[in-house]
């Protein structure tokens, strides 16, 4: 049985994305390179890093935007870490909730993953609720959801479509997790 994250929220996050497992969580980080210096020193890695990703097809709050991101993807246990640095200064779901500029060597808890194969359906389910999304992305073949669960859950929820491309990355970043011996820890990442 699932226990309310928050006292606040009526429902959890794993509730709220219809029982599905947590398959990441995202934090916003001022300095990337600072950041996965900090994970790798504690044994998560190997990292996959892209660099200054001039993202298109973006709505905030239903206006297009462009944003240029740096992300970068690790593997610990059983879910992905997702750390991101937003360069550019149009306000985005990366943006919700920061007063400024995060310090360099901090990070902010910003979402928690889900993945579904049934993306409408999913989407559909959770307005009839009330959750509504602050960020929609197409990219490549991925549509992806930030949805605005800050006062349900205080922070967001990322819903990503089920896509072969999606999961043979996610694959790729779990299985070089696997038996990782520390050499090669930053690798890039083509976008």
């Amino acid at each position: 049985m699932s226990t309310p994250i928050s006292p606040a929220s009526s429902a959890s996050a794993r509730e709220l994305a219809g029982g599905r497992e947590i398959i990441q969580i995202g934090m916003m980080v001022g300095d990337i390179d600072k950041a996965m210096a900090q994970w790798t020193s504690i044994g998560v890695g190997p990292f996959y890093v892209c660099r200054n990703v001039a993202l298109e097809g973006v709505w905030f709050r239903g206006q297009a935007t462009h944003v240029d991101l740096t992300f970068a993807l690790a593997h610990m246990g059983g879910i992905q870490l997702e750390l991101m640095c937003q360069h550019s200064a149009e306000p985005t779901a990366w943006t919700l909730g920061q007063e400024g500029e995060i310090p360099g060597g901090q990070s902010i808890f910003h979402h928690v993953a889900f993945m579904t194969d049934e993306y409408d359906q999913t989407m559909a389910d959770l307005a009839e609720r009330g959750i509504k999304s602050s960020m929609d992305i197409q990219s490549r073949d991925v549509r992806t959801a930030y949805l605005e669960t800050r006062d349900q859950l205080g922070f967001l929820l990322e819903i990503q479509e089920s896509r072969e491309s999606l999961n043979a990355l996610n694959t790729m970043v779990e299985e070089a997790s696997k038996n990782w011996d520390g050499s090669d820890p930053i690798r890039t990442l083509n976008w």
